[in-house]
């Protein structure tokens, strides 16, 4: 009888070489699935002499693409460039000094009307010097200790003309003081609301920030205080 040669394997040799063998045919499968798309992406556009990558990426997905995807895509584009556009121009007209010097003189007043002293003071800027020599301390005490005698005050503004321009900008308007009837507001009235001439509201832009306008002075020809008032 012919001996049958046998095969002794070695159990933990043989798993080990498989163990290293699993990761080589991983790397070599991923290689050659990137050669594919290599030549499947590449090949065509050489053999018309285009090289350029945007093209080709640009090719590929309009042949991958469906038509109304493609369609929607550039619908998208197109309204997110109009939003762009007026977020822009809306930004702009925010942003301009004409609106803001607007802007910043009807918060003061709604500042005053509310008695909202620490928001006032934020608009008064440090080397304000107004009409009757008040500087930004006085003005502050003054105007505070006015306004705290006084009930259901309202302060109306007639038309505003508003000029800006290289950082400064003046607002021009007709002032009325309205509220409840109390001796203190009928000498307003009589001083204030019977002027014939507006009140200007001089502001400076301080830094490169659209938004940083500083009240620096205000002025009115037809009005006097006392030197004596306190």
């Amino acid at each position: 009888m012919m001996d049958v040669p046998t095969v002794s394997i070695n159990k933990r040799s043989y798993k080990i070489s498989t163990l290293h063998a699993v990761p080589r045919r991983v790397a070599n499968g991923w290689w050659v699935g990137i050669q594919s798309m290599i030549r499947a992406l590449f090949v065509p556009f050489a053999e018309t002499g285009r090289f350029s990558v945007r093209e080709i990426l640009l090719t590929r997905a309009k042949e991958r693409l469906p038509l109304r995807m493609r369609t929607w895509l550039r619908e998208g584009f197109y309204v997110g460039a109009g939003l762009a556009m007026a977020l822009g121009l809306y930004l702009t007209w925010l942003w301009g000094a004409e609106h803001q010097v607007r802007l910043h003189s009807t918060h003061l007043l709604a500042a005053v009307e509310s008695k909202s002293w620490s928001k006032f003071a934020t608009f008064v800027a440090d080397d304000y010097q107004d009409q009757w020599g008040q500087d930004r301390a006085v003005v502050l005490q003054r105007t505070r200790a006015l306004f705290q005698y006084l009930r259901g005050v309202r302060v109306a503004v007639g038309p505003a003309l508003v000029q800006a321009g290289d950082g400064h900008g003046s607002w021009q308007a007709r002032i009325t003081i309205e509220g409840a009837d109390q001796e203190l507001i009928a000498l307003l009235k009589e001083r204030v609301n019977a002027l014939p001439t507006p009140f200007t509201l001089e502001w400076r832009r301080l830094s490169g920030e659209p938004w940083d306008w500083k009240l620096v002075r205000v002025s009115n020809s037809g009005l006097e205080i006392p030197a004596g008032f306190e």
